[in-house]
């Protein structure tokens, strides 16, 4: 279970093994537990006091939680490793598979606009007022996937809704790690750094023994504040110019040791990492100021770019925020700070900018009242779809279908067009995509292949335009597979795209007719 509370771990919590065997947890130490294997005959514990406190000694079997046979001291039997890499490394490139493989997440957002692969690491991000959205899109994806489930919550239980998450993931067959509440900021930041080094250690354990594992990172903010204390601690001691501040790679190896531990292996088994990050955008606090060259050398900025920057001054150019922002160089004030994409603007922190750029892909998530509203064009898949063989993560019917970056791209151009007056029609159907694309979270159940088939056909087909809102699409949209499902020729199509994958041209032309005859005849709810 990994709980970080003591108190309910004895005996209260009943969890299942990799191995498939039932345990109850009877010791809690974060992030690992002790469990009593449920399939002795006697199973108990007894309390018995310790220097340390009070713990429980076990008159049954135990395992820790990747499911190995430990004593009551946590001490391997029967010859078993003592030891498990927690803060290891991905695979190598020669030990790595094409990623060509689904993962289905539930979410017609993520599923047709950003399609995942097993072994991929996907950000979910947004600000901080998307930060219950999401959470529910990594809960949705750990739900909806049929892959070994690993769940770790990085920040203090704090909250019946952080708690409820965690209740969640058990419930979708997770195993849970929590990060332990600790005295200070620092102190609980570090805590997060091993809690999700550990549950990678899970799955990739998990990975190496042929499965496909998920690894769901929920809320890595403490690892972002981690990462901006240490180094100013580091800077305070040593100074800017021998902390070399003006180079991230420090950053990027920080950040990549976490969400670059994905892959898919050739001897069988994969891992995904699902991260989760909400954060307002950042504004600098210099914005209009003039710099001069003392203000980037006293950063330890590097010899090549004050000569780029002298040769600005020697014409006469004032160093302001907007001109380093074209050039591509940060401002003195932003060596911890933020991204310089756009100049004059409220703009992400470097360190989300940074996580963005490792992942294999990212999604944007919007605010808004009990939905996942996902922001298609924002986001971006950077692996996985190609028309290289081998390297498209989407299952054969989407592929057909086109969907992915192609409809990312269309929605793109649909809203850049928008204040320019587009054609009506166009406009209309780029609205119904958006709408059609919205998760609301206990109120949309998690999305099936054959799902996405019908969605992206009752779309382009024009039944979903000039609905006035989304609960009116999303309400349309479910009538239309309830009636699907209650015809025997539509539900077998359905069935066959989702056992197979693949979208015939026959199924492709059944199914077009039976929502066209749903959305003309008068008496249909689609009506």
């Amino acid at each position: 279970e990994g709980s970080a509370e003591s108190a309910c771990a004895a005996g209260t919590r009943v969890v299942a093994t990799p191995g498939g065997v039932d345990g109850t947890v009877v010791l809690s130490r974060s992030p690992l537990a002790i469990v009593a294997l449920d399939d002795d005959e006697a199973c108990e514990c007894e309390r018995v006091v310790a220097s340390e406190g009070e713990v429980a000694r076990l008159r049954s079997r135990a395992a820790d939680v990747l499911g190995r046979e430990v004593d009551w001291q946590c001490e391997p039997l029967r010859g078993e490793s003592s030891e498990t890499v927690v803060f290891g490394a991905g695979l190598q490139q020669a030990e790595m598979r094409p990623i060509d493989e689904h993962l289905a997440t539930g979410m017609a957002g993520v599923d047709l606009t950003t399609p995942l692969g097993r072994g991929q690491s996907v950000l979910f991000c947004g600000e901080a007022a998307a930060r219950a959205a999401c959470q529910a899109a990594a809960l949705t994806a750990l739900e909806t996937t049929d892959c070994a489930k690993v769940y770790a919550a990085l920040g203090p239980r704090r909250s019946a809704e952080e708690a409820a998450a965690r209740e969640s993931a058990l419930a979708a067959g997770a195993a849970v790690f929590g990060a332990r509440r600790r005295a200070s900021a620092f102190a609980q930041e570090c805590e997060a750094v091993l809690t999700a080094q550990a549950a990678l250690a899970a799955g990739s354990e998990l990975m190496h023994s042929g499965e496909d594992a998920l690894v769901v990172l929920d809320g890595i903010e403490p690892l972002l504040a981690f990462w901006r204390r240490s180094t100013a601690l580091v800077a305070d001691a040593f100074g800017p110019l021998n902390a070399n501040l003006g180079d991230d790679a420090e950053s990027r190896n920080f950040f990549s040791s976490i969400l670059q531990r994905s892959g898919r292996r050739k001897l069988g088994g994969s891992l995904a990492v699902v991260a989760v990050v909400a954060a307002d955008p950042e504004a600098s606090s210099t914005h209009g100021r003039v710099y001069d060259l003392d203000d980037f050398r006293a950063v330890g900025t590097k010899p090549s770019v004050l000569a780029r920057l002298q040769l600005l001054v020697d014409k006469g150019l004032d160093l302001t925020d907007d001109l380093l922002a074209k050039i591509a160089v940060r401002p003195p004030d932003a060596a911890l700070g933020v991204s310089l994409r756009e100049p004059s603007r409220k703009r992400r922190s470097e360190a989300v900018e940074t996580l963005t750029s490792i992942v294999d892909a990212h999604v944007e998530i919007r605010p808004a009242p009990d939905a996942v509203r996902i922001d298609a064009p924002a986001s971006l898949q950077r692996v996985g779809i190609g028309a290289q063989t081998g390297a498209d993560t989407r299952p054969p019917a989407l592929r057909r279908l086109a969907v992915g970056n192609r409809l990312r791209l269309e929605l793109a151009a649909a809203d850049d067009s928008r204040p320019d007056g587009a054609d009506a029609d166009d406009k209309a159907r780029a609205d119904a995509w958006h709408r059609a694309l919205t998760h609301l979270p206990g109120r949309t159940p998690p999305r099936a292949l054959s799902h996405l088939v019908a969605v992206t056909l009752m779309v382009r087909a024009g039944h979903l335009d000039r609905l006035p809102d989304e609960p009116a699409v999303l309400a349309r949209i479910q009538q239309a597979l309830d009636a699907l499902q209650a015809d025997a020729r539509t539900q077998s199509a359905l069935a066959a795209i989702d056992a197979t994958g693949h979208l015939g041209d026959e199924t492709e032309a059944l199914l077009d007719q039976a929502l066209l005859a749903l959305h003309d005849d008068d008496s249909s709810p689609l009506r």
